[in-house]
């Protein structure tokens, strides 16, 4: 569950 919290973060990141 932390893992996808943790991709779903870097995507948002990466997107800004």
């Amino acid at each position: 569950m932390k893992m996808i919290l943790q991709v779903s973060v870097l995507l948002l990141v990466s997107i800004v």
